[in-house]
C-alpha cells in the first residue's frame, strides 16, 4: 500500500471485494493434483505457457437470493440504500483518453431527470488477493485500488455534459442502443455502456480472533445494451478505506490504527485479511451448502486496469 500511496500519486486508495470464482488455465501437474513449484505459482500470467488467472465476478442468479437471506436473517446486515445507475465508458480516438460517465438513473415512471455522478478516468488495480473456496462455493477476491482526481478539462466536462443531454433528450435506453452515433462530440466512440440497479446491506463480522469487520455488500444487476443481464455481488471494508485514506496522506509514512483502533505496523491487514477468509467460510458453509471451506491465498501482484 505505501508502494501506491507514493507512485504514482493517486488521489485515493480504496479496498473493494468481489465476489465470484477464480479460473486457472495451463495447470500442468495441478491439473492431476500433483505439486507444483512455488516459482509457477508465483510466475501467474508472466508469459505465453505459463499458468494463467482469470476472475469471474458474475455471480449465479439462484445463489444471489441465498447470499443475501443469509446477510440479513443470520448476520444480521439491513438494506440501507437502493438505486439504479448507468456508466458509460466513452474514448476519445484522437488522445487515446479513455472517459469513464457516471449516471444516477431516475426511477421507471419518476418525471427526474438523468443526472451526471461524476466523470472518471479507469482505476488501478494495484494488488490482489484471492481466497479461493471448494469448486461449489463462492471465491473472494480482494483489490486495492487506486483512483486519480475526476478529470477537468474542457473536453470531459463537454463529453459529460453531451452524454446527460443525449441521455435526457431521447432516453437512456435509445442513447444507449444507438451506440452514441450523432449525440457524442467529434472523434468520441461508445466503448461500453452498462445500467446497474443496486442494492446495499451494511453490516458487522466480528471473526473468531476478535476482529470485527465493517463491511458493505452491493448486488448489483448488471444489463448491457444488447440486453445480456448478469449479478454481482461487490464489497466496501469503509474502516479499511479509512486507513488507506491516511496512508495515502502521509505517502505511507503515518502510524496505520487497525479495525479496532489499535495502532500496529502492519498487523491490522492480515487480521483483516484472517477475518475475510473466515467470513467467506462461514457464507459458503451456511448459505451455500459447500461443506467446510478450504480457503488459500493467492496473491497476484501485477499491475492492472479495469472498467467500473
Amino acid at each position: 500500500m505505501c508502494t501506491a500511496a507514493r507512485n504514482p500519486a493517486f488521489h485515493a486508495l480504496k479496498f473493494r471485494l468481489r465476489l465470484g470464482k477464480q479460473f486457472f488455465l495451463g495447470l500442468g501437474a495441478l491439473a492431476a493434483g500433483g505439486p507444483e513449484p512455488l516459482g509457477t505459482i508465483q510466475g501467474v500470467g508472466s508469459g505465453p505457457g505459463a499458468l494463467q488467472s482469470v476472475y469471474s465476478n458474475c455471480v449465479p442468479a439462484a445463489t444471489v437470493p441465498r447470499v443475501t437471506d443469509w446477510l440479513t436473517t443470520r448476520m444480521g446486515f439491513r438494506l440501507v440504500n437502493s438505486k439504479a445507475s448507468a456508466t458509460v465508458h466513452v474514448i476519445d480516438q484522437t488522445l487515446n483518453v479513455h472517459y469513464k460517465v457516471s449516471l444516477a438513473l431516475p426511477e421507471e415512471g419518476s418525471p427526474n431527470a438523468v443526472q451526471l455522478r461524476k466523470m472518471s478516468g479507469l482505476p488501478t488495480v494495484c494488488h490482489t488477493v484471492a481466497l479461493l473456496s471448494r469448486p461449489d462455493g463462492l471465491d473472494l477476491r480482494l483489490e486495492l485500488i487506486g483512483q486519480r482526481r475526476e478529470p477537468e478539462d474542457c473536453v470531459a466536462r463537454s463529453l459529460a455534459r453531451a452524454v446527460v443531454s443525449a441521455c435526457n433528450a431521447v432516453g437512456y435506453d435509445s442513447f444507449a442502443a444507438s451506440g452514441g452515433r450523432s449525440h457524442l462530440p467529434r472523434d468520441m466512440a461508445l466503448d461500453l455502456v452498462r445500467k446497474k440497479r443496486k442494492q446495499v446491506y451494511e453490516g458487522e463480522f466480528q471473526a473468531s480472533s476478535g476482529c470485527r469487520l465493517r463491511l458493505q455488500f452491493a448486488v448489483v444487476n448488471l444489463e448491457d445494451k444488447d440486453g445480456g443481464a448478469s449479478t454481482e455481488i461487490t464489497g466496501s471494508m469503509p474502516e479499511l478505506d479509512l486507513q488507506a485514506a491516511k496512508a495515502l496522506s502521509s505517502r505511507g509514512g503515518g502510524a496505520v490504527t487497525g479495525p479496532g483502533g489499535a495502532r500496529d505496523s502492519g498487523r491490522w491487514s492480515a487480521d483483516a485479511l484472517a477475518a475475510l477468509k473466515e467470513f467467506l467460510s462461514t457464507l459458503n458453509t451456511a448459505s451455500l451448502g459447500a461443506g467446510e471451506d478450504r480457503a488459500r491465498v493467492c496473491a497476484a501482484s501485477r499491475v492492472k486496469s479495469r472498467h467500473g
